[in-house]
């Protein structure tokens, strides 16, 4: 038998649930919205319990629009925010965003859209690539607008070089993300196309990010494609070509100290 003080418990949070779905959401998120502003809501509209915004701002760029939620209660036990959420274009995600007062948690998700928003999204619009992204985000938080962990498998296809006229088929390429201590390493590996590439890219916990991925022109390559790599520099001795890149993303603060990449084997 349940005693009476669980019953009393048990309605008051049930009581206040019941509240809280019912809530104006846009009167709750201009009270606790996060004071530095960091990632924004745009255009809420709808109570706690369900509704949809015009889209999602982080570190001052686009990242998610259209987006509808509806909230899974049983997360408020732990603590934390939880909705199911579906997007719209440019980027497609289903799955689940959590709340917490410093951070934000996607889980259990499915990533689909064009290659340039996500780019936009981690500050990387400069990059000249576009093509599509699709694949599973199994956990993902960011802090401060920035990722600090994650677990993911992307498909990358119809990867193109914009700058040719018309523009440059490069291939298919996946990328396994995972984390190693405090770096976010993405192992990144051709799937088809002219091109064979393996490699890593680490994204470190100050927002400094580093890649060397090694690429190498089928035998079937065109001229075009050959001509491309070239660019890049000298072959190692094994004939391949190393794409390297170094900076750190829009509104992260370097850091002094930050842990070395870990050792790229593919490129011994």
């Amino acid at each position: 038998m349940i005693g009476r003080g669980r019953l009393i418990a048990l309605g008051a949070v049930a009581f206040v649930a019941t509240l809280l779905m019912q809530a104006p959401a846009a009167t709750l998120y201009g009270w606790f919205a996060p004071k530095d502003g960091a990632t924004q809501l745009l255009g809420i509209e709808g109570s706690v319990g369900e509704g949809r915004l015009a889209g999602i701002v982080s570190g001052g760029r686009p990242l998610l629009r259209d987006l509808h939620w509806q909230l899974q209660p049983a997360w408020l036990l732990l603590g934390r925010a939880s909705f199911h959420v579906d997007t719209g274009t440019p980027l497609a995600l289903q799955g689940r965003i959590g709340l917490s007062p410093f951070a934000v948690h996607i889980g259990n998700a499915h990533l689909t859209g064009g290659l340039k928003p996500l780019f936009g999204a981690a500050g990387l619009a400069y990059l000249p690539i576009d093509g599509v992204v699709d694949g599973d985000i199994d956990s993902l938080t960011l802090k401060h607008g920035r990722p600090t962990s994650a677990k993911a498998t992307l498909q990358l296809r119809g990867l193109n070089w914009a700058l040719a006229k018309p523009a440059l088929q490069l291939g298919d390429f996946r990328a396994d993300i995972s984390n190693d201590g405090a770096t976010i390493v993405a192992k990144i590996q051709s799937t088809s196309g002219p091109i064979d590439a393996d490699g890593l890219a680490h994204l470190n916990a100050n927002g400094s990010y580093d890649s060397d991925i090694r690429l190498r022109a089928k035998a079937n390559a065109d001229e075009m494609t050959q001509n491309l790599l070239h660019s890049v520099g000298q072959p190692d001795a094994q004939g391949y070509y190393h794409a390297r890149t170094r900076g750190q993303l829009a509104g992260a603060t370097p850091g002094a100290g930050a842990p070395p990449p870990p050792a790229n084997p593919a490129a011994d």
